[in-house]
This record gives structure tokens, C-alpha cells and sequence, in this order.
């Protein structure tokens, strides 16, 4: 089975609508592009009543990105929660 490739000029994406997640890739100079994912944080958290706030946050962050990569599926896509 071949490698995969990494995609040199794929563009960046951060899944995200948190002003501050913005202002930190800003603050280092990372040329990202701002799409909100398409997810109610409420209903994924009550729909997994059984996670840890650690389970939770990487849940919802993977949940985050994969809704944002099936708009932007040539991209690299960073989700992110915290606790």
C-alpha cells in the first residue's frame, strides 16, 4: 500500500467560532481560514452522558473537524474544545 502524501499547499482551516482559537493562530502567524462547524454542543454533550469532560472536549473537537472536512475535504482541518 502506498504513503500517504502530505499536501504541501492544502489549505489550513480551524473549525472554529472562538475569537480566541483565532487570536492564537493569528499570534504565531499561522495563516488559518475561520469556519464554524455545523454542531449543537448541547445536544452532542447530552447525546454522550456517560463521557468524562476529558472525553467529552476530544469528542467534540473531533466532531468539529469532520463536520468542517466534509465542506473543506482538501484541507487540513484543526477541531478543538477544552474542558
Amino acid at each position: 500500500m502506498p504513503e500517504p502524501r502530505l499536501r504541501v499547499n492544502a489549505p489550513l482551516v480551524l473549525a472554529s467560532s472562538s475569537a480566541t482559537r483565532r487570536m492564537l493562530c493569528a499570534s504565531i502567524g499561522l495563516p488559518v481560514e475561520i469556519l464554524p462547524p455545523l454542531l449543537d454542543e448541547s445536544a452532542f454533550a447530552a447525546a454522550h452522558p456517560s463521557h468524562t469532560p476529558d472525553m467529552l472536549a476530544r469528542a467534540l473537537a473531533e466532531a468539529k473537524a469532520l463536520s468542517v472536512s466534509a465542506f473543506r475535504p482538501e484541507a487540513y482541518v484543526i477541531g478543538a474544545d477544552q474542558i
